[in-house]
């Protein structure tokens, strides 16, 4: 496993007016992006969510590494990252991976809530699947999943589920305990080995997509924690719950080495504050440790990984290549003229279909400057002069304000059941229109 060095943005931090980030989508988005868009799409029948409580953005992409290097022996794997909820803690991070619209915890007692049901336990998130997925969805703990006979509860539970949620915890298990905190990087280590076994059995019941993200990160150091480090908790009217990286309450005062946000600035409802130290610190809280822990501010703590898995097939198959011909260097006329040769014929079970969406995009902001054009290579023909198609892209208005830029001529491969596009080819060229469009057509 990858030691980490911290990065707490404590700048930024203490500078936002609300929770949230101009870079990283929230992580009450990974429904609707990672679960209910590729169920939606055609072809994806059954998708599998692995949740490891506490697995860190870095391990994730460790993990995501080993996977990858196992080229052609299992699942291929993408990693995308979402900004986690505040507090950064298990109960509430949970709850934003679940649909619904409005998150709310209890102050009282930290337990999270989903449209005003509770989300504390897998019984009371897969009642929430259930409800969203008409009866087609199921939570279970990891030790469950793993110990169902593959040829019978395995496969009746695959058979009566579109949505199948395993929930994983190990890391936070180990660490969040003090005597056992200690144990941390190799709870990592161990977790790595669990989701392999986790991705077995899932292929094992003819899985093809998955999903492995978490509820948080967080912040650990083999050392005991340095004085230096240790906040006291601010005065309030009133702190209704308290942990070493956030506390609940009303009335809390601001102070210059902290961060106070009401509910709403942190997406939620209700009338209460969150106060967390900025940095590194940890808050004085008996009995518990102080090397794990999570529930701040920190990078670590909040950037939440999310794996995208698709199993590699194991038969001979491949797609064709496709081929630019007489792309110009510079385009001066309201349209993009050019050849897309298939080098090869398609052949049952040999060569398959390659289907491109193509388009024009400005380079300096990525800006779209053309209707897509979806072109599909399928000939059979022996021919090479029959396997190629002419491709013609019109130039939108918005592509004025573009003139001598460079712009970048896309070609995206769409797969079945993913609903978006993979690169596949890109070539730059320039826009340069002296005389404007319109006598494009003469």
């Amino acid at each position: 496993m990858t030691r980490w060095k911290p990065s707490t943005g404590s700048d930024q931090v203490a500078g936002l007016t609300s929770w949230g980030s101009s870079t990283l989508p929230r992580q009450k988005e990974s429904h609707m992006r990672y679960v209910h868009a590729p169920l939606s799409s055609k072809g994806l029948k059954r998708l599998f969510v692995v949740i490891s409580d506490a697995l860190r953005y870095e391990a994730a992409r460790d993990f995501a590494d080993r996977l990858n290097s196992q080229a052609g022996k299992g699942w291929q794997a993408e990693v995308d990252a979402l900004l986690g909820v505040l507090p950064s803690y298990t109960q509430l991070g949970m709850a934003a991976l679940l649909p619904g619209a409005q998150l709310s915890l209890n102050p009282s007692d930290s337990n999270a809530l989903v449209d005003g049901k509770s989300a504390t336990g897998t019984d009371n998130r897969d009642k929430i699947l259930k409800a969203y997925a008409n009866g087609r969805a199921k939570a279970i703990l990891a030790e469950d999943f793993l110990a169902l006979a593959t040829s019978k509860e395995g496969a009746e539970l695959s058979k009566d589920h579109d949505l199948i949620v395993i929930v994983h915890n190990r890391i936070d298990r180990i660490g969040d305990k003090r005597e056992s905190e200690a144990e941390t990087c190799q709870a990592v280590e161990q977790t790595f080995d669990d989701l392999e076994l986790i991705l077995r059995k899932i292929a094992s019941l003819k899985g093809s997509q998955a999903v492995i993200t978490a509820d948080h990160g967080f912040l650990f150091q083999q050392e005991p924690v340095d004085a230096n480090d240790r906040a006291q908790f601010p005065t309030a009217k009133d702190l209704t719950f308290k942990n070493r990286r956030f506390a609940l309450g009303t009335g809390i005062k601001v102070i210059a080495s902290q961060k106070v946000f009401t509910a709403d600035e942190l997406g939620l409802s209700g009338n209460w504050e969150a106060v967390f130290p900025l940095g590194l610190d940890r808050f004085p809280r008996s009995g518990s440790g102080s090397r794990f822990v999570h529930g701040g501010t920190s990078l670590q703590e909040v950037v939440v990984p999310v794996i995208r898995l698709k199993r590699e097939r194991k038969d001979e198959s491949r797609v064709v290549e496709a081929e630019l011909l007489r792309v110009p260097a510079k385009i001066t006329m309201g349209k993009l003229a050019f050849g897309l040769f298939q080098l090869e014929p398609v052949e049952p079970k040999k060569r398959l279909p390659l289907q491109l969406r193509i388009g024009l995009y400005a380079k300096a902001d990525g800006a779209l400057l053309c209707a897509h054009r979806t072109v599909l290579l399928d000939s059979a023909a022996s021919e090479a002069r029959e396997r190629e198609q002419q491709v013609v892209l019109e130039l939108s208005n918005a592509a004025d304000d573009y003139n001598n830029q460079t712009l970048e001529l896309r070609l995206e491969r769409q797969l079945e059941g993913v609903a978006t596009p993979v690169p596949y080819k890109t070539v730059e060229l320039k826009l340069q229109r002296p005389f404007g469009s319109d006598f494009d057509d003469f």
